[in-house]
Order: C-alpha cells, then sequence, then structure tokens
C-alpha cells in the first residue's frame, strides 16, 4: 500500500490489494518532494515541506476486474490541521466523485460513481477493461489526450474544515469522459498500455449523506497526491518492472548435475523408452557375446544411484573411540 504523510491509499480488487511496483522515476519509494507547500504558521505563503507530497506506485491490474480504491488517516485529524480529509479520485484525467472523512472514521472506500436522482441512488462501479485496438489511423488532438492520460488512478486529498451537511446533491463522473472507442495501435505504440478504466452500468445504493466543507488546500495544490499506474503483468514485465517468468528447459536440455534424482529417473525412464531391444540372430552364440549399451543409458543409472547414495549420506558419524 502507499503510505504517505500519515495517510494510506490502496486499489483493491475483491478485498485484495494489487501488487504495488515502485516507479523509479519517482525515485525511493515512488516520493517526490513538494517545494510548494502552503504553511500559513509563519506567515509564508510557500515554504519547503520536509515531507513528500506524491507519491508513485505501479500496480498490477487485470481486465475485466472490478476495483475499489480504499482510503485510511493514521493519525487523528488535528494532527494534518483540519477536522476531516477531502479524498478525489480520478481515473484516466478525470474526476469520478470523492470521499469525507471526519469525526471518528478514519477509513473509507469508494467503489465507483456515485449519482443521485432525487432520492434514488445509483453507482457506477470502477472497472478495468481491455484497450479496444483498430487499425484506422486517423486520430484527434482530443483523443491524443485522453490517451496521454490512461492507465493511471489518481487520488487528491486534501484538508478540509467546518464540515456542515448539505440537501445539495452533487454528480461527479459520466462514463462518456472516459475512452471507450478503440485506439489507433500507431497511437498505442511505445506506450505499454493494454488497460483502460471504465463504468459499469447503475445498480441501485443506500442514500449517501452530502456534506459540504471548506478546503484547507486548493485544487492546484492539494495537502498530498497518489497515482497507481495500472498495468497488466505482461506489459510490466515489458518494462523491466517485474522479471519475466522463467522458461523451463526440457531435462534433456538440463546439465546432469543440476538435476534431482527424481528428475534423473524421470529423464532415465524416458530413455529407456526410446531404446529398442536389440534382436541377436539366433546363430549367434550367447557365449562371450557382450551387448553393447548406450553410454549416455549408463551414465543417467550412475547419476541416478549417485544421488541415491547421497541422499542416505547426509548424516554425519563421529568416532568417539581412542584408537
Amino acid at each position: 500500500m502507499a503510505r504517505l504523510k500519515g495517510l494510506i491509499v490502496h486499489v483493491t480488487v475483491n478485498n485484495q490489494n494489487l501488487p504495488e511496483y515502485e516507479d523509479d522515476e519517482q525515485g525511493e519509494d515512488g516520493a517526490e518532494k513538494d517545494t510548494n507547500y502552503r504553511d500559513g504558521d509563519d506567515g509564508n505563503e510557500f515554504d519547503e515541506d520536509p515531507s513528500p507530497k506524491k507519491i508513485t506506485k505501479y500496480v498490477e491490474a487485470i481486465g475485466g476486474a472490478e476495483f475499489e480504491v480504499a482510503f485510511e488517516c493514521e493519525q487523528h485529524y488535528s494532527y494534518y490541521g483540519g477536522t476531516g480529509m477531502s479524498f478525489v479520485v480520478s481515473l484516466d484525467g478525470e474526476v469520478m466523485d470523492n470521499v469525507v472523512i471526519r469525526g471518528d472514521s478514519f477509513k473509507a472506500i469508494l467503489n465507483g460513481a456515485r449519482k443521485a436522482d432525487k432520492d434514488m441512488w445509483t453507482v457506477k462501479k470502477f472497472k478495468f477493461s481491455d484497450i479496444l485496438i483498430t487499425e484506422n489511423r486517423s486520430t484527434s488532438k482530443d483523443l491524443n489526450k485522453l490517451v496521454d492520460r490512461l492507465g493511471v488512478i489518481t487520488v487528491n486529498v486534501a484538508r478540509v474544515d467546518n464540515i456542515r451537511e448539505s440537501v445539495v446533491s452533487r454528480n461527479y463522473g459520466h462514463s462518456d469522459r472516459l475512452i471507450s472507442q478503440p485506439i489507433s495501435e500507431k497511437l498505442l505504440k511505445g506506450r505499454s498500455l493494454s488497460l483502460r478504466s471504465s463504468l459499469g452500468a447503475p445498480q441501485a445504493m443506500p442514500k449517501v449523506n452530502i456534506l459540504n466543507c471548506d478546503y484547507l488546500d486548493p485544487t492546484n495544490a492539494p495537502y498530498a497526491v497518489f497515482n497507481f499506474k495500472y498495468r497488466s503483468r505482461k506489459s510490466l514485465q515489458d518494462m523491466c518492472i517485474i522479471p519475466r517468468s522463467p522458461t523451463s528447459l526440457p531435462l534433456e536440455e538440463r546439465p546432469r548435475n543440476q538435476l534431482t534424482r527424481e528428475e534423473l529417473l524421470e529423464l532415465l525412464n524416458r530413455r529407456t523408452a526410446t531404446v529398442k531391444p536389440e534382436i541377436k540372430p539366433e546363430s549367434t552364440p550367447r557365449s562371450g557375446v557382450k551387448r553393447e549399451r548406450d553410454s549416455e543409458y549408463e551414465e543417467l543409472v550412475a547419476s541416478a544411484k549417485s544421488k541415491k547414495t547421497c541422499a542416505k549420506q547426509d548424516i554425519e558419524v563421529i568416532d568417539l573411540l581412542d584408537d
């Protein structure tokens, strides 16, 4: 999970945190220092915050899976300088929804974009979807901008105060603002992208309390920013973020001294099955005739016996009697 300034954010699928990997471009822990931190205590509008402001992680995602974004405050709100915290979730550069936590609650989960129509509430759940690729090379500036923002879940965190109930329903997230149309293969070249964010069909949900509050951090200078670059396992391997799965060589191509006894016996059985028995003419006398054995076959037998002998000689015996 990503941790920053006493805040924890992570992306989950089926209540399990997605595997996270460091973003080498952001340095250690994926954290980036804030040089435009606003500190009101000493009257200086721009001071340097000793703690990082932004953190970026790669996460391994699977197309077709629904996901949630979980938030947690490790300290009381007074530690941060407010009476609550606002978490705004954006998918591929588009704001979807936000959560304000306050009072005795220090955790929250957002699983989709919520909407109110009078007293009826619905949610469109967050989902990873495969990018549709077309050979059509035609494109547009708007599409180019959308593609540039693909593959990132962003959470902007702000301190809030003067939290109060509201009757005004605020509605975030529109599926038509997320990419759903096929994208030119040329436009994706070199990007290591195969997934996009999408929203599911509307589902009924319980009524949500609407809150108004005063933001202590402006929109363009949030208290903390969490970025999760979601990629498929293959894309992460292509980017050398994670190692490729090792290719197991056939037993016949591996060095004999690296095989276990069971593997040697398996190789011996394979060799035995491929060796055809030699049929001797009846006129050939039996005495004095020695059937030639395949040298490789004998080596396998000797190696298997050697492995067995070694396994039995693991116990060391010490003679304590005087000569």
